[in-house]
């Protein structure tokens, strides 16, 4: 078996392939033992910090996907459809391509899935919530109320509309302020 591999032509696909799984293999392992220190995507560092369609592209597990799609791809096309080394070249490529576009779309999806746990303040007006330091009168400091959107509980230092509003009442927000505070009425 392992004599067809390094064979004749067979070893211009069967190296590729080989390396580039077991280093794929390799990365995998480490990925889910160390996981991904949540900095380094894998992706080379090309000098910006864009991470757009470049970045998926370039990046070493993109390369491995090409690398292990064109080794297996060919490598199937000549030794199990007997085709020549031409057709096996053509058809390594296609397979390569196919796997970097698979990685690429689903990166993109993955990268879908995330989350900004960030809320745009203007997004608060009209929230209810609930004043969990005092907030003091018109114009003479801030307080904080806690705000629920969604499934997310916000925190916000806020201002009165009027007069003093104590702890533990309810409020809507009435306003997002540009100072990052939120201006909040009684209900």
């Amino acid at each position: 078996m392992f004599d067809a591999l390094f064979n004749g032509t067979a070893i211009w696909f069967a190296v590729p392939a080989l390396a580039a799984t077991g280093i794929f293999f390799v990365k995998l392992v480490i990925l889910l033992i160390l996981g991904d220190g949540g900095g380094d995507s894998g992706a080379l560092d090309i000098g910006h910090t864009d991470s757009g369609a470049s970045a998926e592209v370039f990046s070493v597990q993109a390369i491995l996907a090409f690398v292990m799609g064109f080794g297996w791809g060919g490598l199937g096309a000549l030794l199990g459809l007997k085709w020549p080394v031409w057709a096996s070249i053509l058809v390594g490529v296609g397979c390569g391509l196919g796997m970097l576009l698979l990685f690429v779309v689903v990166m993109r999806s993955l990268r879908g899935m995330s989350v900004s746990g960030n809320i745009e303040l203007s997004a608060l007006k009209g929230a209810m919530g609930e004043v969990t330091v005092g907030v003091p009168a018109a114009g003479r400091g801030t307080g904080e109320v806690r705000l629920v959107i969604g499934d997310r509980e916000r925190r916000c230092a806020a201002v009165s509309a009027g007069g003093e509003v104590p702890t533990r009442t309810r409020v809507r927000v009435v306003s997002a302020n540009a100072d990052n505070t939120v201006t909040v009425e009684g209900v």
